[in-house]
């Protein structure tokens, strides 16, 4: 009876046994298209409901993964990776029928874009000579879209490097390498009705059209990037930084070019570069040579105030009619498109800073020139200037009403100064002929008895402060000597300027914060843009500490 029971015990827990011994779940991660297996894939194990998981795998170099699990049941097995659509599949109990083991292949889509492989190689000085792909370079590619990084290689010892581009998006891809001009790339991605269009690539081959899928879904494009050699000497034309004939203004249309200028010089922080601005021919060389050097100096103080270029980085050259491109020398006639050929800017390396600053990342460079973003979202409405023929309380009654922006006329602090003095001697004149009342009550006229106005005694009155509007901590941006023009880059750059006139300096101020708390915090990030930027608190109109 014994050894009956003992038989039956241990055959119910054999099949127990049996019954929870571990099952594995196995499987491959594939691209459609028989594209092969794709390594790195992050695979889940997930209970029934959705709910938890219970496992993560990634896949090897050959697609693989693997889970164990304690008991046949239903699994969901959810499968991700960047530029691939997430897939989910559900594995049933019925699966591991008769088995230990359960098989699946899994597919993955890769999302809507194009994968990019670049291959780096220095600049041909000729066709005949050979040249030898470029290694060790430093690769990074920001997504302009998301803002944020997508690829960072260190020092990167293969001259092919890819990138995924994702439809949607704008890209920028930055390539430095020691002794060469840093390279910056622009990838729009089906952006603002661009299939894909590059800027600052060169040459894509074959053509992107013959790379593209049907519907222009996805595609392989191969690109040629030349790196150019940096070294003292080498001159590059800057296109598009003209002036008008006799002026030293520069024309609206350069800014953009000097845009890419400032980018250029930034990329390159360890190199001292030279703006070289040339006239043509006409008119007296001396004139012409004072007149280039005023053009050069116009197009360095647009880059060190609105390109944010350390001055340490540029030089101003002026080269007057000394270089002449073509045959328009003086006493020969040409056509004004001839002359206009003539008056252009160059840039050329000079040569290396003693201290070569810090590599910083493209990330952080991003950062810096997004700043204008951040900056933009702390200003009010309009800016405080002084519009021609407008008196102080006229300005005063303005920002009482909330009305900010008006015309701006250049005028000196003493013309400022007497402008002032002259307002409220009017204004007392005026009111000693009991043409107007003060709004203090300071000084005030009884009503006329027996026919005749009698005055009484009144205290000298007390004058207003014309900054009494300022309440609460502004970011001092910039003080100058002079009060700016209106078309001055700050202007542009700030939807709302603050002037102060403080002693002999005249102080511009941004940002309308209600507690210091939140101006240190842009103070900050203004600090990046503005190295010399300060924070003043004022109680109407009063600096206060």
């Amino acid at each position: 009876m014994f050894r009956a029971i003992s038989t039956i015990v241990f055959m119910c827990f054999c099949q127990v046994l049996v019954f929870s011994q571990a099952k594995k779940i196995e499987g491959y991660v594939f691209e459609t298209g028989n594209r092969g297996y794709i390594s790195s894939v992050k695979v889940q194990l997930i209970s029934s409901d959705g709910t938890e998981v219970l496992d993560t795998d990634f896949t090897n170099n050959e697609g693989f993964f693997s889970f164990e699990v304690d008991r046949a049941a239903v699994y969901q097995i959810s499968i991700l990776k960047d530029r691939y659509e997430a897939q989910n599949t559900t594995i049933k109990k019925a699966d591991f029928q008769g088995k230990d083991k359960v098989f699946v292949n899994l597919k993955m889509k890769r999302s809507p874009g194009y994968q990019f492989e670049i291959t780096l190689a220095p600049k041909r000085e000729s066709e005949d000579i050979a040249v030898k792909a470029i290694e060790g370079a430093h690769i990074e590619v920001y997504n302009n879209t998301t803002r944020e990084p997508v690829l960072v290689l260190e020092e990167h010892p293969d001259p092919h490097f890819e990138v995924d581009l994702l439809k949607g998006n704008h890209y920028t891809i930055l390539v430095r390498k020691e002794e060469y001009l840093a390279k910056r790339m622009e990838a729009f991605v089906d952006v603002e009705g661009c299939i894909l269009c590059f800027e600052g690539i060169g040459s894509v081959t074959p053509g992107v059209s013959d790379n593209l899928t049907g519907g222009n879904q996805m595609g392989v494009l191969l690109a040629n990037v030349e790196l150019e050699r940096a070294y003292s000497g080498k001159k590059m034309e800057v296109q598009d930084i003209y002036y008008d004939f006799g002026s030293s203004k520069l024309r609206p249309e350069a800014y953009e070019e000097l845009d890419k200028v400032a980018i250029l010089i930034k990329d390159n922080p360890g190199l001292t570069i030279e703006l070289g601005s040339h006239t043509d021919s006409r008119g007296s060389s001396a004139k012409n040579q004072e007149l280039s050097v005023k053009r050069a100096k116009s197009a360095v103080e647009y880059l060190i105030e609105k390109g944010s270029v350390p001055s340490i980085n540029i030089i101003a050259q002026g080269y007057g009619e000394t270089e002449i491109k073509n045959d328009c020398v003086e006493g020969v006639e040409c056509t004004e498109a001839q002359h206009q050929e003539n008056r252009r800017t160059e840039l050329k390396i000079r040569g290396k800073l003693a201290a070569v600053p810090e590599r910083v990342s493209l990330e952080r460079m991003k950062q810096i020139e997004n700043m204008d973003d951040i900056i933009a979202e702390l200003q009010s409405e309009g800016q405080i200037q002084v519009k021609e023929g407008q008196t102080i309380d006229d300005i005063i009654k303005q920002t009482e009403r909330g009305s900010t922006k008006v015309e701006a006329k250049e005028i000196s602090k003493e013309e400022l100064n007497e402008a002032v003095d002259a307002i409220f001697a009017e204004a007392s004149e005026k009111i000693d002929k009991g043409e107007m009342k003060d709004v203090d009550d300071s000084m005030t006229s009884e009503m006329e008895i027996n026919g005749t106005m009698k005055e009484k005694e009144v205290e000298p009155t007390k004058e207003k402060n014309p900054y009494a509007y300022l309440n609460g901590p502004k970011i001092v941006i910039m003080e100058s000597d002079n009060i700016l023009q209106s078309d001055h880059p700050i202007f542009e750059k700030h939807d709302q300027v603050f002037q102060y006139l403080k002693g002999d300096s005249v102080l511009y101020m941004i940002g309308d914060f209600k507690d210091m708390d939140k101006a240190v915090g842009f103070y900050k990030s203004t600090k990046l843009m503005y190295p010399d930027a300060y924070i003043l608190n004022f109680n109407k109109g009063e600096i206060i500490e």
